[in-house]
């Protein structure tokens, strides 16, 4: 009998943590003014957040609004937070395309802040969404299209689109 060719065993590999600084973040509210769980829970990692409410605000005093903030610091990241949509309508649709014009401006605003920092655009906006339900699916159908072009276009400036389940428990 002879000896086998190949052994296989396990060893333990020691694993190094590093930390990373929270840093500040520009929270971007598209509907709502009241204290965001988001704001929170980014707070209690760590992070420094400046909330921007701009619920009635237009498209171009959106760009204004949003611009002079992103002026004022060397923020880690832009987050849009939109509202839960409660059911298919005219209304409803018609917030659908307002918050796809909202995060078309905000990935355009975002990647002209950082022209030319790779390390600071990168994975800048993020997306976040109350969970789908099937009265809203459909609603909201438009805006992930926009989330996937997105993401594959502006691989870069992209950070991603969070669907959260319950408003009060992100974690």
């Amino acid at each position: 009998v002879s000896a086998p060719l190949y052994q296989l065993a396990w060893t333990a590999v020691a694993t190094t943590t590093t930390s990373v600084e929270a840093g500040d973040w520009l929270l971007v509210q598209a509907d709502s003014c009241e204290s965001s769980w988001l704001q929170e829970n980014l707070a209690s990692a760590g992070a420094r957040v400046h909330c921007l409410t701009l619920a009635d605000a237009n498209v171009a005093d959106w760009a204004v609004q949003v611009n002079a903030a992103l002026q004022e610091k060397n923020w880690r990241g832009l987050i849009l937070q939109i509202d839960a949509l409660s059911s298919l309508d005219a209304t409803t649709y018609s917030c659908t395309l307002k918050n796809i014009e909202r995060c078309r401006l905000l990935l355009e605003l975002w990647e002209v802040h950082c022209a030319g920092e790779t390390s600071r655009a990168q994975r800048g906006l993020w997306l976040v969404t109350p969970a789908m339900h099937a009265e809203s699916a459909l609603a909201l159908a438009p805006l992930q299209g926009f989330v996937k072009g997105a993401s594959l276009e502006k691989r870069l400036a992209w950070g991603g689109y969070l669907e959260l389940k319950d408003n009060t428990a992100a974690s």
